[in-house]
């Protein structure tokens, strides 16, 4: 989460963004203060288009990028909501050795799992919590316990994860969801 955090900050930070939201300070303030019929009117929409066309690469690297991460150096990614991203990520995550993937019983993907994997002898190696239905990581050579917790409920599976190759693991919840990320397959 802190990563996720400090990227938002950077993004924030960066000269595209600030300077979308200088113009449309200035915009709405000629706007409250030229209040006339069909001037309002064009400002309006001269601001909402420029703000969506100026900032949309802002706002596309915050939901597309799939930005590597680590914990306890251990790199891993995660995210996949919709198939652009989720095709993205696959190729990203190819030299990963361990892959997860987290859907309901009914086959749609949901985001926001928290992931905790121990290694054979129960210490904690990497802690996280999903920006989509997948994540991965690269590991050394192990045997290792990987619990998902999502909905309120933990499952928890072993993998042996190689030191060439990829490991694959499922986790599928029951189909009982109220308010979690959703992307379908």
């Amino acid at each position: 989460m802190h990563g996720a955090s400090s990227a938002v900050e950077e993004r924030q930070s960066s000269p595209q963004y600030r300077s979308c939201l200088v113009f449309l300070e200035e915009t709405v303030h000629r706007w409250i203060q030229h209040d006339e019929g069909r001037v309002m009117n064009k400002i309006v929409i001269g601001t909402v288009g420029f703000f969506l066309l100026g900032a949309s690469p802002v706002f596309a690297n915050s939901l597309t990028d799939s930005e590597a991460q680590t914990y306890n150096d251990i790199p891993y990614v995660s995210g996949g909501i919709g198939l652009e991203e989720r095709a993205e990520l696959k190729a990203i995550g190819k030299t990963d050795n361990l892959e997860i993937s987290f859907a309901l019983q009914n086959k749609d993907y949901i985001g926001g799992a928290l992931v905790l994997i121990r290694d054979k002898n129960g210490t904690e190696i990497l802690e996280a919590v999903s920006d989509g239905p997948l994540f991965f990581a690269k590991l050394p050579e192990g045997v290792y316990t990987v619990k998902a917790t999502a909905m309120g409920k933990t499952l928890e599976q072993t993998v042996h994860v190689p030191s060439k190759g990829q490991a694959r693991l499922y986790f599928a919840w029951k189909d009982s969801v109220a308010s979690h990320t959703l992307a379908k397959k």
